[in-house]
């Protein structure tokens, strides 16, 4: 690694810390707004906070449903590029060459933020088919990239469904974490590819 990629690299971390922080803060807003306005206490804040209190069964369905999901997140993208001959554009140009350290917050962070706000709020109020439309429109970056939001539709509602099953935020949490960590970082994403789907 040369020292003129160091900056960015820390650039690029800061900007992912500020998303996760920003993203936190507007899912709590967004609930002491709704509570505030609409309900007319703090049920959706509660709700939120409870949630996030993890618990031995939310973790270990987290940890159980993981396998699953990086499966799933393997086979849709080679079924969008393969069979179904849709162009893809790489969404993970923000993940430049970093440590295995960085590579692992920036999964925290991004996993647990996006889930904190599109299943333990958007779900919690608006249900979850608009959580997962509004998580596919969040990874929408480009409009060559309408297939990979298509495929976080899919995500976003296997997520929601975990967080359904779980009641608590760590499940659908700790499978989104690893799977961005597993997608992030270069020594390891296209694992499936490489053993499981190999022809």
């Amino acid at each position: 690694m040369t020292s003129s990629s160091r900056p960015e690299i820390k650039v690029t971390t800061l900007l992912i810390a500020v998303q996760a922080v920003i993203t936190v803060a507007l899912a709590f807003g967004m609930a002491a707004m709704v509570d505030h306005f609409f309900v007319g206490n703090n049920h959706y804040t509660h709700e939120l906070l409870w949630a996030l209190l993890p618990n031995t069964r939310a973790v270990l369905i987290g940890f159980a449903v993981t396998p699953a999901f990086l499966v799933l997140s393997e086979v849709i993208p080679y079924i969008r590029e393969r069979w179904l001959k849709l162009p893809t554009e790489n969404v993970n140009n923000y993940s430049v060459p970093t440590s295995t350290f960085g590579y692992v917050l920036r999964a925290l962070l991004s996993g647990s933020s996006e889930e904190i706000l599109f299943r333990g709020l958007i779900q919690a109020t608006l249900g979850l088919w608009v959580a997962a439309a509004l998580f596919a429109l969040l990874h929408l970056v480009s409009k060559k990239a309408w297939p990979y939001a298509a495929s976080t539709f899919i995500y976003g509602v296997f997520l929601g469904l975990v967080y359904i099953v779980a009641g608590n935020l760590w499940a659908p949490m700790i499978a989104h974490m690893i799977n961005n960590f597993v997608g992030m970082h270069p020594a390891i994403n296209g694992w499936a590819d490489r053993f499981l789907l190999r022809k």
